[in-house]
Order: C-alpha cells, then sequence, then structure tokens
C-alpha cells in the first residue's frame, strides 16, 4: 500500500517506484516489477487495485488522486473479483 503524496493518478504514483507494463492506451496495468497478467492454472488473472479500501471504478490512468488516498494493487482471478470488493488492510476505509 501507498499514501499518495500529491495529486496524481494511480498510475502515475506507481510508475515512479516499479517497473510497469500497461495496455489500453496506458490506462491499466498488465504487468508490475516483472509478474504480469495473463492466466494461472487456466484462469485469467489481472491487475486490480483498491483506492481507499474499495476497488478501483475505472483504470489507473484515469484516476486521480487525492494526498492521502491509499493505493493497494493485487494480482488475482478475475472470478474472485466480486468477492474482494474491498480490503481489510486499509482500515478504517472504507468503513
Amino acid at each position: 500500500m501507498v499514501k499518495a503524496p500529491q495529486s496524481d493518478t494511480a498510475m502515475r504514483l506507481l510508475t515512479r517506484t516499479h517497473e510497469v507494463r500497461t495496455r489500453f492506451g496506458g490506462d491499466f496495468v498488465s504487468a508490475i516489477d516483472g509478474a504480469s497478467a495473463g492466466t494461472r492454472g487456466g484462469r485469467p488473472v489481472d491487475w486490480f487495485f483498491y483506492l481507499d479500501g474499495s476497488l478501483a471504478s475505472k483504470g489507473a490512468g484515469s484516476t486521480r488522486l487525492r494526498p492521502g488516498d491509499s493505493v493497494w494493487w493485487d494480482l488475482h482471478d478475475w472470478g474472485s473479483t466480486p468477492d474482494v470488493g474491498a480490503v481489510v488492510g486499509s482500515f478504517p476505509e472504507p468503513f
């Protein structure tokens, strides 16, 4: 988890400290530090991010941050996405 130091996008914050590959015009992440989206065990996996504990509703390149926002990146199976709408590690956000 990273705290946003200034108004920026989630993508710019990530690319300042990690090696990142993108897709869809740079709005979505396909790899962070060599860990790539794709398939694992025949299931699709992708990079998802959480803003202040809640699953982001748009791409990282389009998500503007405010100072103090918390961004959490997670590589997981698309099938688990509906079950992972928030992360407890960002407590007290979003509760």
